[in-house]
């Protein structure tokens, strides 16, 4: 991909492991998979509980070398530490530095690719001696800045020290990286509102992509259903589902009373089961494939409240050309340039079932290929992995040239 032909040793960190695709990291696995060709690749990752040795086989076609360092499983008393101080390094993260320190001190890497808050300590470790990329993702400050308008008095003060020390490793982060890289332009802009510097507003927007390949359709008309999906582990999709089920359906419902509701997902909580235990509700659970169920859909929808980075969930529906509804907060991630994502947008509960209900009558027609036409033009895996290899070569040109 690099038009310099160097071979670029490239020490690349995760704050966790990037396959299976389902494990919230596919956005590594496929810019690992992009840069292979004209780069010798050691991934590093912090693993948790899940992460099995099996899942290396995911990623050796095109890694060099992988290390891992576990994380035991959070109890009480190490979450809640996490939580109110998340720049203090665990002892993952601490075995990390001191292998980046030992790989740097034994000239094994060119450049170093930085991403996720938890790898933080890593920045220093790396202390000038190559260049660093700090991959910021996402606007996680800002995320919790959503989460605090939302949360229930007795929450928000805890929120509120997270944010200061999310803040805080985001700005050590940026006064330490030679380049920086966001995935949306409405996140470069967030992380400075935040109280970021002001050079993230230099950042490299690198967006996700779409596997277009895995993600179409074979059935040539829509489904009846009202579908969500997503991790339900995950604090804003578990929000959404609650918002979906509790307080968007009953107005669909009182219009549309046969409508199905399809929530596909893990990891969701006894608490969050029960919640979504209705009539004409179907929780699937951990599904080997979501594109069966996205098939059964006339609409997709997701009510987040609080979202940060680009949703993959809302390209892979788009690409399943799949009418999506969803809010405000989560459409702007998508955007690029002046051309608005081809999505419902609606905030209020009531908006929200007024836009499912108008794409319910289409229920069994033929889906339109707008979005994936939209997704398709935008959303390439092959033309970001190329441009975060043009930064990562620019850099180690940089420095050949002042030796």
């Amino acid at each position: 991909m690099s038009g310099h032909g160097c071979r670029v040793r490239l020490l690349y960190l995760t704050a966790g492991f990037p396959f299976p695709l389902s494990s919230g990291y596919l956005r590594h696995f496929h810019l690992l998979r992009e840069l292979a060709c004209n780069h010798r690749l050691h991934l590093m990752s912090l693993t948790g509980p899940a992460f099995s040795l099996a899942d290396i086989e995911g990623v050796r076609p095109f890694v060099d070398q992988v290390s891992v360092f576990s994380r035991p499983p959070a109890g009480k008393g190490r979450r809640a530490s996490h939580l109110l101080d998340p720049a203090r390094p665990d002892a993952a993260a601490e075995a990390m530095a001191r292998a980046v320190d030992e790989e740097l001190a034994n000239g094994e890497a060119d450049v170093v690719v930085l991403s996720g808050k938890d790898t933080a300590a890593a920045a220093e470790a790396v202390g000038g001696r190559v260049p660093l990329v700090v991959d910021l993702c996402d606007a996680t400050s800002h995320r919790i800045t959503q989460s605090i308008r939302l949360a229930p008095p007795v929450r928000r003060a805890g929120l509120v020290v997270r944010r200061r020390g999310i803040r805080r490793i985001e700005r050590d982060l940026i006064e330490a990286a030679d380049a920086l890289v966001t995935a949306s332009e409405r996140d470069r802009v967030a992380l400075r509102e935040e109280g970021a510097p002001a050079a993230v507003l230099d950042a490299h927007v690198i967006p996700n992509g779409v596997d277009l390949a895995y993600w179409h359709r074979r059935s040539d008309v829509l489904g009846g259903a009202v579908v969500f999906c997503g991790n339900l582990a995950y604090g804003p999709n578990a929000d959404a589902a609650r918002v979906l089920v509790g307080e968007v359906m009953p107005l669909v419902w009182a219009e549309r009373p046969e409508t199905e509701v399809v929530l596909v997902g893990t990891g969701a909580s006894p608490a969050l089961v029960r919640a979504l235990d209705r009539r004409r509700v179907t929780f699937t659970g951990a599904v080997p494939d979501v594109r069966p169920h996205l098939e059964r859909g006339a609409v997709f929808a997701a009510p987040l409240r609080v979202a940060a980075g680009i949703q993959n969930k809302l390209l892979e529906a788009l690409a399943m050309e799949l009418p999506v509804v969803t809010t405000t907060v989560a459409a702007a991630g998508l955007c690029i340039g002046a051309s608005p994502p081809p999505v419902a947008v609606a905030d209020a509960p009531a908006a929200q079932a007024a836009a499912i209900v108008r794409q319910l009558q289409f229920a069994g027609g033929r889906p339109g290929r707008t979005g994936r036409e939209w997704v398709t033009a935008r959303f390439n895996w092959e033309r970001s992995g190329l441009a975060l290899a043009t930064v990562l070569d620019d850099l180690h040109q940089e420095v050949r040239a002042s030796c």
